[in-house]
């Protein structure tokens, strides 16, 4: 699936859109747990096809915040017709975990430090860079794994 940042909808389309269907029930769904518990969104999606856009029928995919209605997050997806609400949600919010790695992967593997004349450098410098910090993160998960649990504490030691 390809997401794009739906940019391209301007603000006056996409509320007159969400205005017009206002009877029709967002899916609330929790993707993500915090200290303070369970973090839920509704989601809503709708095939759209975009003007001026060769790609044909996308999927619109929007969030908001429950408490906020007004406080939304937008996403394009050209994944198929039958793609549950699930899935497209899911893919969205990867987004997040994909950008920390990037940054984690600029600063400890050089990934952002090349310096090269032509695509074929750059191209070799990116894989081996992105090669290195896969291979730090099996690591790392590898370290984890051998962790023994420590269990729960039931009360402070004396």
């Amino acid at each position: 699936m390809c997401w794009a940042s739906a940019r391209i909808i301007t603000l006056l389309a996409l509320k007159a859109l969400v205005e017009s269907q206002a009877d029709v029930v967002w899916d609330r769904l929790c993707f993500q747990v915090s200290e303070k518990g369970a973090i839920w969104y509704e989601w809503r999606a709708w095939r759209i096809t975009l003007p001026n856009d060769a790609i044909g029928e996308q999927w619109l995919l929007i969030r908001r915040n429950p408490d906020n209605p007004l406080d939304y997050r937008c996403y394009l997806s050209n994944a198929p017709p039958d793609t549950t609400l699930v899935e497209l949600a899911g893919v969205a919010l990867t987004r997040h975990s994909i950008e920390q790695l990037l940054e984690e992967a600029k600063g400890e593997t050089g990934l952002a430090d090349y310096e090269v004349r032509h695509w074929h450098g750059w191209y070799r410098h990116i894989t081996l860079a992105l090669l290195a910090h896969t291979f730090l993160k099996l690591i790392q998960h590898d370290q984890r794994e051998k962790k023994p649990f420590a269990g729960l504490v039931e009360h402070e030691p004396a």
